[in-house]
């Protein structure tokens, strides 16, 4: 037997989205709670003897961050490594179009997994990387190989305007299109209209991007997130 323990809490943060591990380990410990980074609402719906099961996605690690930057002098931004498919088409997409003639672009990736292409990103420390976010007008997030990613909780920790992928993952106080960021077409068929329109639409790109700030800044830091876990936790406890 496992003995007297303690109530005891699993957070589960791998890629994947089934519920197997949690499962097992509920089964074996008898976990209290159970969250989970890439929880769906199928597999919520699914979760059964898993319930009280909630979502902790990634979040905002403000430790990295630099000064948002009121000088927004690039104008469309994003550095992918090579992790999810779609990545490589945003890349393609971007640079192939007009936009690289006419605006200050700097979208690349760390390497082109299917034929070559000239727009690799050069190296670019992790300071760096913020601080190009930072000057940016706007901000590009895509998926990588787990539907979460780090980069739409630091791209929305600056001012600039984010351009987002909408995950079927659950999000708690999930980000609202035209309200705090926007998302595209999952086949990037207005990748290019968006980024035009809102580069000619400085108040409403502001707007946008300065309520996604706030938003990140209320509900996604670590400090935001650490509370929700605690206060999920304190309900069943």
């Amino acid at each position: 037997g496992i003995g007297n323990l303690p109530p005891i809490v699993m957070s589960e943060g791998e890629d994947h989205q089934h519920l197997n591990t949690l499962s097992s380990a509920k089964h074996r410990f008898g976990i209290r709670v159970c969250f989970k980074r890439e929880l769906t609402p199928n597999e919520l719906n699914n979760a059964g003897n898993l319930q009280p099961i909630y979502p902790l996605p990634f979040s905002a690690i403000m430790d990295n961050t630099v000064p948002d930057n009121p000088n927004k002098d690039i104008d469309v931004f994003a550095l992918f490594g090579n992790t999810w498919p779609m990545r490589e088409e945003i890349v393609k997409v971007i640079n192939s179009s007009y936009l690289r003639e006419k605006y200050k672009v700097h979208v690349g990736i760390d390497h082109f997994e299917r034929g070559s292409a000239p727009y690799n990103a050069p190296a670019k420390t992790y300071k760096d990387y913020h601080d190009m976010m930072s000057r940016s007008k706007i901000n590009i997030v895509a998926r990588g190989w787990g539907c979460d990613t780090l980069r739409r909780f630091e791209a929305a920790c600056y001012s600039g305007l984010v351009l987002s992928d909408n995950i079927p993952i659950i999000t708690p106080d999930q980000f609202v299109d035209n309200q705090h960021l926007r998302y595209y077409n999952s086949d990037l068929s207005d990748m290019v209209s968006l980024i035009e329109h809102y580069l000619n639409n400085q108040s409403d790109r502001e707007r946008i991007g300065k309520a996604g700030r706030e938003h990140c800044m209320n509900h996604h830091t670590t400090e935001a997130r650490t509370r929700y876990f605690l206060s999920k936790i304190e309900g069943h406890i």
